[in-house]
């Protein structure tokens, strides 16, 4: 019977009589042994849409169940017609509000805004998964990786950090998923500008990732440079935050020297995530060495001039120019590590193909200091040519490791860093004003 548009879903259950006695020609008299009646088999039908006029989806009529509607947007949503299957998922959770196929709908559809960069619509459905009462495991533990992700990049830092850590109860974790939800959680307590908590969330990430390299080696080398930066991220704020003060030249010596230690500790720490040996993060941790040397000049060069009573005002303007004229000149080697390491992170750009922020950043932080910075002190370095732009991914000479920044996604503003896993063919996206990346872990699109 036809449904009209305002009745309810129409179900068909199927019912098997209960079994007949018989009777078996076994003797001559054709005595009757009834068997013994079983209880009835109940085999129960997909729930079945039986639309009139104007309620049919195209090419499926207006018949349909919801696996019918579950095969139909999943192609839809494989040929990149993402607001067609997103209708069509919503549609299925609608009408079919009892199907176990309601769990990857409102997967697959936070999966498809995801990949459109409609993040606040895409975390509305993570979110509405995670509250399903009838949630596919599967679907939930996906969900908590793409939420955790969402959140990171729209700066919800402490919803990041509770998806991550409720995520990391999950005993069925690969390690490469545990890696890659304590690197993100490190990330979140870095954008949150916790940094006690973020360095020490990098370094148990750091530590897991060695542990495991006797028992099940870890090979997202992604999320283990990821948390390495992060741990250095942690040194470069506080050094940062250390400026010289108001005083004379004893009082201003004690904070310059702080300042270096923490600036060798962050140093240490982008090295050992060089060789860590994700192209992505090197080209990074090499851009943050020459940025820090550079900040440092600025710092030195910029401070207050200690005060001198005994001069006259005049004789204090000549003692003050003379006084920073001496400084520029005493840090010189600053200027000199900052371009060298720029220069060497180029190359190394260029020999892998790495196409991201840092390799722009880099280009133009190394063509400034060249340009205007080194004029103040001749002689601090010599004239270098910057190395051309890596060519495009797949070109020859790209190199095995392939990191491309799309153009249309630029960088948001925020302290925060994303380590997302969004699907294919996504790649590398930069994010927030000190970004760090997206990184193509794609959880796989699926039906039950």
């Amino acid at each position: 019977m036809p449904r009209l548009a305002t009745s309810l879903p129409l179900t068909l259950p199927l019912a098997a009589l209960v079994a007949l006695t018989v009777g078996c020609g076994g003797g001559a008299q054709g005595t009757l042994h009834p068997t013994v009646p079983t209880r009835p088999r109940v085999v129960q039908m997909e729930e079945m849409h039986i639309g009139g006029a104007g309620e049919g989806v195209p090419g499926l009529g207006n018949t349909y169940d919801a696996n019918m509607l579950f095969d139909q947007a999943t192609n839809l949503l494989n040929s990149r017609r993402c607001d067609d299957a997103v209708v069509l998922y919503e549609r299925l959770a609608r009408e079919f509000p009892e199907s176990p196929l309601v769990s990857p709908s409102i997967y697959n559809s936070g999966l498809c805004l995801e990949d459109r960069s409609e993040l606040p619509r895409a975390a509305e459905k993570f979110r509405a998964l995670l509250a399903l009462p009838s949630r596919d495991p599967r679907d939930a533990l996906h969900a908590h990786f793409m939420l955790s992700n969402i959140a990171v990049r729209l700066e919800l830092w402490d919803e990041a950090i509770a998806l991550c850590d409720e995520a990391l109860t999950n005993t069925d974790l690969d390690p490469d998923d545990r890696i890659s939800l304590l690197a993100r959680k490190a990330q979140a307590q870095f954008g949150a500008h916790r940094l006690d908590a973020a360095n020490h969330d990098g370094q148990a990430a750091l530590a897991y990732y060695r542990m495991q390299q006797e028992s099940q080696p870890i090979q997202d080398d992604f999320s283990v440079g990821a948390a390495g930066f992060v741990v250095a991220e942690t040194f470069r704020e506080r050094a940062d935050a250390i400026h010289l003060p108001e005083g004379t030249t004893e009082v201003q010596r004690v904070a310059l020297e702080a300042r270096a230690r923490i600036l060798l500790d962050a140093q240490r720490e982008y090295f050992n995530t060089i060789r860590l040996g994700n192209a992505h993060w090197a080209a990074a941790s090499g851009y943050r060495i020459g940025q820090m040397y550079d900040a440092f000049w600025t710092e030195i060069t910029s401070s207050p001039v200690p005060p001198r009573p005994d001069l006259s005002r005049d004789l204090y303007a000549v003692f003050s120019d003379e006084y920073h004229k001496s400084l520029r000149e005493m840090v010189k080697p600053l200027l000199q590590h900052a371009i060298r390491y720029w220069e060497m992170t180029l190359m190394m750009v260029e020999r892998t193909g790495v196409r991201s922020e840092w390799t722009e950043r880099t280009r133009a932080d190394l063509a400034r200091v060249q340009g205007a910075l080194v004029e103040q002190v001749p002689g601090a370095a010599p004239p270098a040519p910057t190395p051309p732009p890596p060519p495009a991914a797949g070109a020859p000479g790209a190199g095995a490791a392939t990191a491309q920044a799309p153009d249309d996604h630029p960088p948001a503003q925020g302290n925060g860093a994303s380590l997302s896993a969004p699907p294919p063919p996504r790649a590398t996206e930069p994010f927030a004003t000190e970004p760090f990346a997206t990184e193509p872990r794609a959880m796989a699109r699926h039906q039950p």
